[in-house]
């Protein structure tokens, strides 16, 4: 839900006194679903964040070697995540590119503890989902519940390493196949690191909001956004500034900083006029929203 919060009090950057400001409506992305509860980019992680009443799901994604899109953080498998259909870790260099989508099957990211979220809750083996898979329970999901949520589609694509991926083109080719067939457009972006996806998605369907990631950079936003042809720029929560926010505002795009998940957190980017949040646990951050 889009939780439009009034006054709240903040704490910022150590000083005591305390401010009041008039807090926008602040849209809830589950990162990689709700990864704070279930293993990341899974299907029940991605239904709990529905179930939560986040706005949009973001989930990331990669290209098989027969060019399906499959839900996965990583270009390659993870060796802290992933298991092979006997249980053992994945202890080699594996990219996702290099495999058809019958044998990407054949792993599970959903078993080996995630070091990072130690209360994430235990599911049934769950092999790698397709973003076709995802979208559909999702879609099911929301006729159950009533309501719908956001896609926040994230292209995984970096360009040192052309070998992960198909060439940008063909990479939004596939992705935008997949957002026609499921009718999700209206309510959708597609994000990336990588410009170029940004690029070929704007001639392929240039009404699809575009959004640009940046990383652990002070950049010139404006011009980031400008040239990334984007609508929503979503920096590192500690990168950007509120004359940078003010400055896009003005342009009409949106800042949705990525990934906050404590109250402090939560706190700051709302004092810099944030859109939106980005957090593995949309559930907290949505009861927290609804006390300020």
């Amino acid at each position: 839900m889009n939780v439009r919060i009034g006054l709240f009090s903040i704490l910022f950057m150590g000083a005591c006194a305390h401010t009041s400001v008039a807090a926008p409506t602040i849209e809830v992305q589950g990162h990689r679903g709700a990864r704070t509860t279930y293993a990341e980019n899974s299907i029940p992680s991605f239904l709990f964040a529905v179930e939560s009443g986040a706005d949009v799901i973001e989930l990331d994604m990669a290209v098989s070697k027969d060019d399906v899109l499959v839900v996965i953080h990583d270009l390659e498998l993870s060796q802290t995540l992933c298991q092979d259909s006997t249980g053992n870790a994945v202890d080699s260099v594996i990219k996702v590119r290099d495999l058809t989508m019958q044998e990407l099957k054949k792993y599970d990211c959903t078993q080996r503890p995630d070091p990072g979220f130690p209360k994430q809750r235990s599911i049934p083996a769950t092999p790698l989902p397709t973003l076709l898979e995802v979208i559909e329970a999702v879609q099911k999901k929301e006729k159950e519940l009533g309501r719908t949520v956001r896609f926040n589609l994230e292209v995984k694509s970096v360009p040192g390493r052309p070998t992960h991926t198909p060439s940008p083109r063909k990479y939004a080719e596939l992705l935008t196949a997949v957002v026609k067939k499921t009718n999700i457009a209206d309510r959708s972006n597609v994000q990336s690191f990588d410009q170029r996806i940004l690029h070929e998605m704007a001639n392929l369907m240039p009404n699809l909001t575009r959004a640009i990631l940046v990383h652990a950079n002070l950049l010139d936003v404006v011009a980031v956004a400008k040239g990334a042809k984007a609508h929503i720029v979503s920096p590192h929560k500690y990168w950007i500034l509120p004359e940078q926010i003010k400055a896009l505002h003005k342009l009409g795009i949106r800042v949705i900083p990525w990934t906050a998940n404590t109250t402090e957190d939560w706190a700051y980017l709302l004092s810099l006029g944030v859109d939106g949040i980005i957090t593995d646990d949309p559930h907290q951050l949505i009861e927290w929203l609804k006390t300020q």
